[in-house]
């Protein structure tokens, strides 16, 4: 509606371009003109007790009529547009009949008469409501009846960012997923991000590798948001972005952040699709063959509606994050070509081809992994290669300080943080200031912060032990007999722990990173 009026309005043959410049007046104006009176029913509202004809009731809302001496109406072709007539009850029942534009009456008057041809009945009307307040109309006022609907594509990508919000507003930080979920913008803190190269594997100790990384030349850090932007100068277009990062360092919440923030529309508005792929998941679909939509379609249920003929007219971006946890043996060398998004194939065959940009050549593809995997991925299919660093010294502070809305807390803990070397190098790492904030809260609360842990095996311990009066909370075993009732080392965690331990050591014998239930119950 409004385009419409806007768009007259701006015809340079309209003579009521006055709406668009406030300059013109009706002076002269033919029996042929058009004129357009907008009336926004809600501002009608504050006006329903008032008493005034329909003349002075468009000299209120239109300063052109009021400046004009308009003796009659019918010369012109007016086109009244009641928007949003729902807001407004109108009484048709009780209306007394009105048809002189000069004579007073009430608001409720002067619209019922409007719409039932009885005032000015040569002008033309359109009327915007909801669909449940239409009944108020009399149908043999209604010459047509229209109603406006999203297009289908609209409608699935308002649906898919309301998925998104709904999965990403509320995140579990660190190993423990059982406690109560916190807001990521509330507790995101930005990493400290930079333009990385696809070579060996670095293998040294994360204290170490920190500490040689202040000898490298200087970098230049890139925002999260800013991941699929070119810093060349030369606006090259970036399709594949390959971030790295080890374990913990924070790769997951930089896509997740990325993606909250186009679902909110806060950035990246360009994108019109974004669609989270995480391997873990794509590892459950191996069994059986899938078409790509039929992939998109069980992950993202809006998409179904969407009526998309072709993906490539939009601008997509697809996230693979935890290429490290891939369980589908994606073969580069020798993979079947693979262009049509409809037709049913293996996950590996559709995932191969969405890389190397066979399926979906117009989407932006973002993976995440640690080092090690991906150098099994074509580097002439990677545009570009980052690598998460974690937090800066600055990050680390903000981290300890968004963790813990007690001040003074949050600065004890900091504190203590800061005088163990290795452990404020270490706190780089999100995943390890969050095991920090775990241990060291529960020392606090404990009225115990005179013995908190100093080394990384202290904290590692405590953060078990810590693990133990959970588990000793979680299965009523406070009030245990015998010596074990002083103690969260009981015969139940030690019984746990070892099992654990187990089965850590033969897993990553096999090269096994991650594990499944299942592998608990084997």
């Amino acid at each position: 509606m409004k385009k419409f009026i806007k768009q007259w309005a701006e015809n340079k043959g309209s003579v009521l371009t006055w709406l668009a410049t406030s300059a013109k007046t009706f002076i002269g104006i033919s029996k042929d003109e058009e004129v357009i009176f907008p009336l926004d029913v809600s501002k009608l509202i504050n006006m329903k007790d008032a008493n005034m004809s329909l003349v002075e009731l468009l000299n209120y809302f239109f300063e052109e009529t009021r400046k004009s001496v308009i003796s009659d109406f019918e010369q012109f072709k007016v086109f009244l547009v009641l928007d949003g007539l729902d807001k407004l009850p109108l009484d048709f029942d009780k209306s007394n009949i009105l048809a002189d534009v000069r004579e007073p009456a009430s608001v409720n008057v002067l619209l019922t008469n409007l719409i039932r041809g009885n005032l000015l009945p040569s002008a033309q009307l359109w009327i915007t409501s909801r669909p449940s307040e239409t009944e108020q109309l009399p149908p043999d006022s209604i010459d047509r009846m229209t109603e406006i609907r999203e297009k289908p594509d609209v409608a699935s990508q308002r649906k898919l960012k309301t998925q998104l919000k709904d999965q990403f507003t509320k995140v579990c930080e660190g190993i423990d997923r059982q406690k109560t979920s916190a807001l990521l913008n509330d507790i995101f803190t930005d990493l400290y991000i930079i333009e990385g190269e696809k070579g060996e594997v670095n293998v040294q100790s994360e204290t170490r590798q920190v500490q040689d990384a202040k000898f490298k030349k200087q970098e230049t850090p890139i925002k999260y948001h800013d991941i699929f932007k070119d810093t060349s100068g030369e606006n090259k277009p970036i399709r594949t972005v390959l971030t790295n990062g080890m374990a913990g360092i924070g790769k997951t919440f930089a896509s997740l952040k990325y993606m909250l923030d186009w679902a909110e529309g806060k950035a990246n508005e360009n994108i019109y699709y974004t669609f989270p792929l995480p391997f873990r998941e794509l590892n459950l679909k191996k069994e059986r063959e899938h078409s790509l939509e039929e992939l998109i379609h069980q992950f993202f249920p809006a998409m179904e509606t969407s009526e998309i003929k072709d993906y490539n007219k939009y601008k997509i971006l697809v996230v693979l994050d935890g290429y490290d946890e891939c369980r589908l043996d994606l073969d580069f060398s020798e993979n079947t070509v693979w262009t049509d998004m409809t037709k049913p194939t293996s996950v590996k065959v559709l995932l191969t081809n969405l890389i190397q940009g066979n399926l979906l050549p117009e989407a932006q593809i973002w993976i995440t992994s640690r080092p090690a995997a991906s150098n099994h991925i074509p580097g002439d299919k990677v545009d570009r290669v980052t690598e998460v660093r974690g937090f800066n010294d600055d990050q680390k502070e903000e981290y300890f300080r968004k963790r813990f809305s007690d001040k003074h807390l949050a600065e004890q803990i900091l504190s203590n943080v800061k005088t163990s070397r290795s452990l404020y190098i270490m706190c780089h790492i999100p995943v390890f200031c969050w095991i920090t904030s775990e241990v060291l809260e529960d020392f606090v609360s404990r009225n115990q912060d005179e013995g908190m842990p100093k080394t990384l095996t202290d904290m590692y311990i405590h953060l078990l032990l810590l693990q133990c009066r959970q588990a000793n909370v979680k299965y009523g075993d406070d009030a245990a007999d015998g010596s074990e009732t002083d103690s969260c080392w009981n015969t139940r965690n030690i019984e746990t722990v070892l099992s654990l331990s187990k089965l850590a050591f033969f897993e990553l014998e096999k090269g096994n990173l991650l594990f499944t239930e299942d592998n608990l119950t084997e």
